[in-house]
């Protein structure tokens, strides 16, 4: 059996990698959470990862509240995660930034999921 590296970590770590991986494979963006390129800004990567989309309309969130109250649970802990690693810095700003690379957003995602690998 092949070794899964994703294994090694928590619900909040495996879903924080795979918000990396999106956006790596689809590219980083600012001010919006999607362009029409496909490039997701680090919240739009989060939502993607969690919801399978990047934009969310209010309509959508509803019916997430209503119904995914654990997905909600693993939002919040995959943002305050984040939080942690951008010293509180509102995530959008932070990701706003103009020398902001898409480098250093996927580095954040993988900082914050680190801290959530499961002990052996």
């Amino acid at each position: 059996m092949l070794y899964d590296p994703m294994k090694d970590y928590d619900e909040v770590g495996r879903t924080l990698l795979k918000a990396a991986k999106y956006m790596d494979e689809h590219g980083h963006c600012k001010g919006t959470l999607e362009n029409s390129k496909g490039a997701v800004c680090a919240y739009g990567a989060l939502n993607t990862a969690l919801f399978g989309q990047a934009d969310i309309t209010s309509r959508e969130w509803d019916v997430i509240h209503q119904n995914s109250p654990e997905q909600m649970i693993l939002e919040t802990q995959c943002t305050t995660a984040l939080l942690d690693e951008t010293d509180d810095l509102l995530i959008s700003t932070w990701n706003d930034e103009p020398d902001r690379t898409k480098e250093q957003v996927i580095d954040l995602f993988k900082r914050a999921a680190e801290k959530h690998k499961v002990t052996a």
